[in-house]
């Protein structure tokens, strides 16, 4: 998978999206540290108006549409999610 973009989260994390033939987006959430890091990150940022329908792919878990992506990456972690409108 090539990302299309990398969006900056902080000094210590990094945010790589990727959009699918089927039109949905794949987010990619990136710790760089031996900490973990706290992530808050709201969808506007992602071009979404509403809150879209999350899927972990790591979990294999459907998280309903959460207001905004809110947890933790663990140190040298990555979170991977799948966004539907």
């Amino acid at each position: 998978m090539r990302a299309t973009g990398n969006l900056l989260l902080a000094a210590e994390a990094e945010v790589w999206t990727k959009p699918l033939a089927d039109g949905t987006q794949v987010v990619g959430f990136f710790n760089r540290t031996d900490r973990a890091v706290k992530v808050n990150y709201e969808w506007h940022n992602l071009g979404y108006a509403t809150a879209p329908q999350v899927r972990d792919l790591w979990l294999h878990q459907d998280l309903g549409r959460p207001a905004a992506c809110t947890g933790e990456i663990p140190a040298h972690g990555a979170v991977l999610l799948k966004l539907v409108k």
